[in-house]
């Protein structure tokens, strides 16, 4: 998904493990490594039985040695959070807050709780708060963005993630989310010229093929999809973009095929925005979808 991000957190994590090796009884190097294991997922393209397992042992052990340590708790959380465990998500990430109230990235990911459940008031503040904790962070910019996103605002989700991309150019969640902005505000020249200005590669495939389908070119959109579906079938790419590709061109029956595949692999993007996200009103009301929502424990 991001070759850079993910190297990057393949260093920390390289270095979380050198810290253990010297101090087996060092909680907050424990917590930080059970933060890279469950990053992948979200930069990588990990899957969840590769990675939640070791992110789990990690964080437990970080916890065990120190409870007190609101990193542990937030680890917890947020592995919580990828296995569709909400409720421990929500307790772990607010004991994180109550024991650092600084702590930015415990209010990012609870923001990102709230807004998998549809809670999106209360999202947008735990996301603006972390924001304010943290001016300079492209990720909580972004997830501020989805907060915007999943409550329909597409002005300020433009807006917000123009910030992003004024922290790091090279972050393309946020790019994706200018995007599907423009998009879902009907802007499609803007959309389209949003697609032209990022990165090749198949997201911006997905994306491309998004916007020709709602400017009514049905069989470029189709070719689009086709090719990158091709590409990315066995490939660790998240699911959810292809079955939105895949709705997008009217292909409710590949839409779901990928739907389902995304809950079952436990796609992050997905879980972050299928609740409110608008991408999926044609077929909200498919007992297929409700099927998808129950899985991820959000029905």
């Amino acid at each position: 998904m991001e070759p850079a991000h993910g190297g990057r957190i393949d260093q920390g994590k390289g270095i979380f493990e050198r810290a253990i090796a010297l101090d087996s009884g060092y909680a907050l190097a424990h917590s930080g490594l059970a933060d890279c294991y469950s990053l992948f997922m979200d930069y990588s393209g990990a899957r969840a039985t590769e990675v939640l397992p070791k992110a789990k042992a990690h964080a437990l052990k970080a916890v065990e040695l120190d409870d007190g340590l609101a990193e542990g708790h937030a680890s917890l959380g947020a592995i919580s959070e990828h296995e569709y465990d909400w409720n421990t998500a929500e307790r772990e990430l607010k004991r994180a807050i109550e024991l650092r109230p600084g702590y930015a990235t415990a209010h990012q990911w609870y923001a990102e709780v709230l807004s998998t459940q549809g809670r999106l008031p209360e999202a947008r503040a735990e996301a603006e708060r972390a924001r304010q904790l943290d001016p300079t962070s492209p990720i909580v910019s972004h997830i501020l963005a989805i907060t915007f996103f999943n409550s329909r605002d597409y002005d300020r989700t433009v807006e917000q993630e123009m910030k992003t991309l004024e922290l790091d150019p090279t972050f393309f969640p946020a790019r994706a989310f200018l995007i599907l902005g423009h998009l879902h505000a009907g802007r499609l020249e803007e959309a389209l010229a949003a697609v032209d200005q990022a990165p090749a590669g198949p997201g911006n495939q997905l994306l491309r093929a998004q916007v020709l389908a709602a400017k009514g070119d049905r069989m470029a959109a189709q070719q689009l999809v086709t090719q990158a579906e091709a590409r990315l079938a066995a490939d660790r790419f998240p699911r959810g973009p292809l079955a939105a590709a895949r709705l997008a061109v009217s292909d409710k029956e590949g839409a779901f095929t990928w739907l389902e595949k995304a809950a079952e692999e436990q796609d992050p993007i997905l879980a972050l925005t299928v609740k409110s996200n608008p991408t999926w009103d044609p077929i909200r009301s498919d007992p297929r979808f409700q099927k998808v929502l129950r899985r991820m424990n959000l029905e």
